[in-house]
């Protein structure tokens, strides 16, 4: 996911975590877990500048709702084209990374 520096003449200031959980809530609508793991990590990690977009309260519910409603529904992921359906393990794990980023 690449993401392109915020144009002023687009938006007045950078995104903030209103942005973030938009797209998380987006997201998670359309089912996709991954790109919304990823969307976070990108936009809560440090950039050039240091500034970061920190999570909240509503942040974590999206995302572990979206693990929840993942294992659930038996979702899986691709790896090497072969789909890993067996164990919800990649769910747990992501879940237990994620705690580690909400203070």
């Amino acid at each position: 996911l690449d993401v392109a520096p915020a144009n002023a003449a687009v938006l007045s200031s950078g995104p903030g975590v209103y942005e973030m959980n938009a797209m998380l809530t987006s997201l998670a609508d359309r089912g996709k877990v991954s790109a919304a793991l990823k969307l976070y990590r990108l936009m809560s990690a440090a950039d050039d500048n240091g500034l970061r977009i920190r999570g909240d309260a509503y942040t974590a519910s999206i995302l572990f709702g979206m693990l929840a409603d993942s294992i659930s529904a038996g979702s899986f992921r691709q790896k090497n084209q072969e789909a890993v359906n067996a164990s919800p393990c990649w769910q747990w794990n992501e879940a237990i990374a994620l705690l580690d980023t909400f203070e």
